[in-house]
Parts: C-alpha cells; sequence; structure tokens
C-alpha cells in the first residue's frame, strides 16, 4: 500500500513547518496492489509496478525518507487527534490516541544520515527535561523504524537549538 495523497482541509500544496488548525480534516488516499494469487485479471508484469519500504538508507533515499518521515508525522498526529482511523482513514468519531501525543509538539523532523533536526513548537520548552527526552525517544523511534537507524538529533525551537542527543549514546538528551 502506497499514499497516493494527502490533504489537509483540501489542501494538497503544503510545505514542511505549515501549521493547521487541530481541527484540520486530514484525508489520505491509498493505493494498493494486488498479490499476484489475488488479481482477477492477469496483466503484464511491467504494468503492475512493484513497490517496498525502504530497507536500508543511503545518501540518495534522504529526499524520499524524509518525504517518507514527514508523511508518518502527519499519521501520527492524527492519530494522537483522533482524526484517523487505524488504518489511517479519516474519521469524525475517532477516539485521541495518546501514544501519538508525542508528534503534536513536531513541525518538522529532517534525516540527514548522521544526523537527525527536529523543529517542535515553542511549548515544548515548558515540558520537564524528562517529558523532552521521552519525546526526543518517540521521535527517533519513528525515524528508526524507516532508517534502521537512530542518529545524533537536535531539537530547534524557531531556528535555535535547544538540546541535542549524546555522541555517544543517541537516546540520552542535553537540553539547554
Amino acid at each position: 500500500m502506497i499514499v497516493e495523497s494527502l490533504t489537509i482541509d483540501g489542501e494538497e500544496n503544503f510545505s514542511n513547518g505549515d501549521r493547521f488548525d487541530k481541527n484540520a480534516k486530514i484525508t489520505v488516499s491509498y493505493h494498493t496492489f494486488p498479490e499476484k494469487n489475488e488479481s482477477a485479471i492477469e496483466a503484464p508484469e511491467t504494468e503492475v509496478p512493484k513497490t517496498e519500504a525502504p530497507k536500508e538508507v543511503t545518501v540518495e533515499d534522504y529526499t524520499e525518507v524524509n518525504r517518507l518521515i514527514n508523511e508518518s508525522l502527519l499519521l501520527s498526529q492524527g492519530w494522537a487527534l483522533g482524526k484517523l482511523d487505524g488504518n489511517g482513514n479519516p474519521t469524525e468519531n475517532g477516539t485521541p490516541n495518546a501514544a501519538f501525543a508525542f508528534s503534536l509538539y513536531v513541525y518538522n523532523i529532517e534525516y540527514l544520515g548522521a544526523k537527525l533536526r527536529v523543529t517542535v513548537d515553542p511549548s515544548f520548552m515548558q515540558l520537564s527535561d524528562a517529558e523532552k527526552t521521552a519525546i526526543a525517544n518517540d521521535v527517533q523511534g519513528s525515524v528508526y523504524s524507516l532508517t534502521n537507524n537512530r542518529p545524533y538529533t537536535t531539537f530547534f525551537v524557531n531556528g535555535n537549538a535547544i538540546g541535542n542527543s549524546k555522541i555517544t549514546d543517541s537516546q540520552s538528551f542535553k537540553w539547554d
């Protein structure tokens, strides 16, 4: 299954870091491919593209990986707000999922291979160091699920670095 389109309040053109009302309608359209043995119509192999999630990340993959990471972030925000069901489909009567609450602080995640840059809402600064670290570990976990990598991570508010992981232990953080 791949995401064909993503709209927020009907808008398809938005950029990393754009902010939306917490009641904004998120619409995700998926395309699935039937398994060979499920297809009722035999089509030439060239007409059915095969897609798989990236298993390993190389320098050339950063653009695609960043797209997938931020797509995953939008889904996490939808689940956190109860705007998406468990399959990522919009729902009017969803239940907010606290497991994804970390994502509500995050504006953007940029994967650079050996480094991860995370831009967060200024309200992140009001959290305790332990809460910040828990969110940082959740962000790293979401990136790890796509890259199999937990890189050195720096957090930013309004363009200013506010904390980073330790070079020797990327899951331990120092906050300013």
